[in-house]
């Protein structure tokens, strides 16, 4: 007999359990890495196509402080809310907030186990494509008297809302799981934790610190709008986003990318305790609680149930068990 299973054969472990963990992790773990690598790509492709399209503008020069970015995509020559509203090079800017929309989305998707808990994993999911279907209705529908005209500013007004207002609240959910998990000092195989837990505690608090001045900004444009710096706010607000894609692209490339591989919930370990093999409780239990949901339920109940078979048969029978099957066996048979 093994001294590391009452068995003989090691801790029971199951073959979807097995085949999972071999197969489908590393998988995630190429996959969070093309994500981080989109998410830089996606922040580039943003900031350039503002960049060419201001270029472009000649009588009167774009004005980042005073000028919205919508104006980057207004189609019209024209006078609009007190500005003059000329941008010839409005379809670069408006494929780029198409581009923009669709990369985040796929990025999400990609990197997403890098959030390990289930509750902010889903949240993250559905506001990224929130956003990103937000910044895409950006770029169909366009701010300007025309579109006031026709009905479809509501449109652009329900986009700017949704890709500014989820962006930032993606950044901080991020962000916060990023700290939280750092604190407790949750590592494993992979992790970002087991790669430098402090520089992700404050990778962590930076993103969440990002999401909350995009808000405050925003929250600040709406209420004191009109004003000659209206760009300002605005691009605080959507400039907090693609910070925090460049850093959590960084955190995920450089610090690691977190796979949430489940861990056993009993340690292959065992201690001599009179005279009975006793399995000693896994230290990872933490991560495994956090790290099980990305199981399916069949191998869970697998899982789960050799689990309970190793601590039946390592388990010591009880003086009441222990007389009653003496009994038993001292007892004539009728």
């Amino acid at each position: 007999m093994s001294p590391s299973s009452p068995t003989g054969s090691g801790a029971p472990q199951s073959s979807g359990a097995t085949a999972l963990e071999a197969g489908d992790f590393p998988a995630r773990t190429r996959r969070a890495r093309i994500g981080a690598v989109l998410l830089i790509v996606n922040a580039a492709d943003y900031i350039l196509a503002e960049a060419i399209t201001a270029a472009a503008w000649q009588n009167p020069a774009y004005s980042y402080s005073f000028n919205y970015i919508s104006d980057l995509g207004a189609p019209d020559v024209a006078r609009f809310q007190g500005r003059m509203v000329d941008s010839p090079l409005h379809m670069v800017m408006n494929t780029g907030f198409i581009i923009h929309g669709i990369i985040f989305i796929a990025a999400a998707v990609l990197v997403q186990h890098a959030i390990t808990r289930t509750g902010p994993r889903r949240t993250y999911l559905v506001l990224a494509a929130l956003h990103g279907i937000g910044i895409s209705l950006v770029g169909l529908f366009h701010g300007s008297q025309a579109a006031i005209d026709d009905g479809t500013a509501a449109l652009h007004g329900l986009g700017a809302l949704l890709a500014i207002g989820a962006g930032n609240i993606a950044a901080i959910i991020m962000g916060i799981h990023f700290a939280r998990n750092s604190r407790r000092g949750t590592s494993g195989r992979g992790s970002v934790g087991s790669r430098g837990s402090g520089g992700r505690r404050g990778v962590g608090w930076v993103l969440a610190g990002l999401g909350i001045t995009g808000l405050a900004a925003f929250a600040y444009l709406l209420a004191t709008t009109g004003t000659d710096i209206d760009g300002i706010p605005e691009r605080i607000a959507v400039y907090t986003i693609m910070v925090a894609e460049v850093i959590a692209r960084t955190t995920l490339s450089f610090l690691g990318v977190r796979d949430t591989q489940p861990k056993c919930h009993l340690h292959p370990a065992y201690s001599e305790h009179s005279g009975h093999r006793v399995m000693r409780s896994c230290r990872h239990s933490r991560t495994w609680r956090r790290n099980v949901s990305a199981e399916s339920s069949a191998v869970r109940c697998a899982r789960i149930a050799d689990s309970r078979a190793a601590i039946t048969s390592a388990r010591p029978a009880s003086p009441r068990r222990r007389i009653n099957r003496i009994s038993a066996r001292l007892m004539p048979t009728p």
